[in-house]
C-alpha cells in the first residue's frame, strides 16, 4: 500500500469515527504534535492509546470532518493538505484549512506535525 494510500485512509478513518482503523495505521509509539486552532488546544499526543483516547474524547465532540487536497510524498515523509470543518466548544462551525507533515517507519505512520492556517 503506497503512503498516499494510507494517509487517505487514515483521514477516512478519522471522519468515520473508526478508532480501530485509525489505531492499525499508526506505530505503538506515534508522536502527534497538534497545533492550537479554533477547536482544540496545542498538544502533543504519545503513544497510540492517548492519540485514540484524544479522538474518541476531543475530535469527536467537535464533529471534525477532513478533506484530503492533495498529498505529495519524497521517502519516508508525506505532506498533506487539508480542508476541515468542525464545531468550536460553543458550537459555532469552523472551517480552516491544514497541512499535515507525517513521517512514516515502513508502513505505519510513527509522526505527525499538523499546521493550521
Amino acid at each position: 500500500m503506497s503512503h498516499e494510500s494510507i494517509l487517505r485512509s487514515l483521514y477516512a478513518a478519522f471522519n468515520e469515527d473508526d478508532s480501530d482503523t485509525l489505531a492499525a495505521l499508526v506505530t505503538d509509539d506515534v508522536v502527534v504534535h497538534l497545533l492550537a486552532n479554533d477547536l482544540t488546544p496545542a498538544t502533543t499526543l504519545r503513544g497510540r492509546a492517548e492519540l485514540i483516547a484524544n479522538h474518541e474524547k476531543n475530535l469527536a465532540a467537535t464533529q471534525l470532518k477532513q478533506r484530503v487536497l492533495s498529498v505529495s510524498e519524497h521517502g519516508p515523509f508525506a505532506t498533506v493538505y487539508i480542508e476541515a470543518v468542525g464545531n468550536d466548544k460553543a458550537g459555532n462551525e469552523r472551517r480552516f484549512q491544514c497541512a499535515d507533515l507525517v513521517r512514516f517507519d515502513g508502513d505505519r505512520i510513527c509522526e505527525v506535525v499538523g499546521l493550521v492556517a
